[in-house]
């Protein structure tokens, strides 16, 4: 449910960096809009019991839009299909691990801590140009955000680290909004940084359309 990279100018190649070191309108799906924001924000977030044909699609500023659906649930991980037919292998705290090629090894990335309660936060460490780093989490809280598939009431959850590339450095922000009701995130924002603070890249991923059982 979360990352892709690649590169070809320096905005995409900061784009890529950012992706390792760390994505009123009326409902797109099988929920009513009450139902989107029928959330308890006085208790904490608990993980989602994931079910074989949940289904997510997004639209992307960076990527061609895409969709994920959940392929196969075990004790022991998750199977997400992707439409251009590949697949990622989550565990069932819906983190994953992805090979880092300078360490020959995987590196785990925890993308949540459950339960999700405001204030809560972790870190997790990422690996750049042989700087070892550390990504920082922090669980900001409840908030209504809108996106094309609908109105939600979300977890907002912000992750911080600083990246290197070519012996430039400066600072990734990644800002999810996670939504209970349908599993997922609605909106992944991305901005990088440079040293001096000046923000170069800027992009979005926010939901279109979702089916959840």
């Amino acid at each position: 449910m979360f990352e892709f990279i690649f590169h070809r100018t320096a905005a995409v190649i900061l784009f890529a960096v950012i992706i390792t070191s760390l994505a009123g309108c009326a409902a797109t799906g099988n929920l009513t809009a009450e139902q989107l924001m029928s959330v308890d924000t006085s208790a904490p977030a608990q993980k989602p019991k994931l079910t074989v044909g949940d289904k997510w699609s997004y639209h992307s500023t960076s990527f061609k839009d895409y969709s994920i659906e959940v392929a196969e649930v075990t004790n022991k991980s998750v199977d997400m299909k992707y439409q251009t037919g590949g697949h990622r292998i989550f565990l069932p705290s819906l983190n994953y691990h992805y090979t880092n090629e300078e360490l020959h090894s995987d590196v785990y990335v925890k993308m949540y801590s459950w339960p999700l309660t405001t204030g809560k936060k972790w870190e997790y460490p990422t690996y750049q140009d042989g700087h070892k780093l550390t990504t920082t989490a922090i669980v900001v809280g409840y908030e209504s955000i809108t996106v094309p598939a609908g109105k939600f009431m979300a977890v907002k959850i912000v992750y911080r680290c600083k990246w290197f590339r070519n012996g430039a450095s400066g600072d990734a922000v990644k800002t999810i909004w996670y939504s209970p009701v349908v599993k997922s995130y609605v909106r992944e924002q991305i901005d990088g940084f440079d040293a001096g603070g000046v923000k170069r890249y800027s992009s979005f991923t926010e939901l279109l359309s979702y089916n959840v059982i």
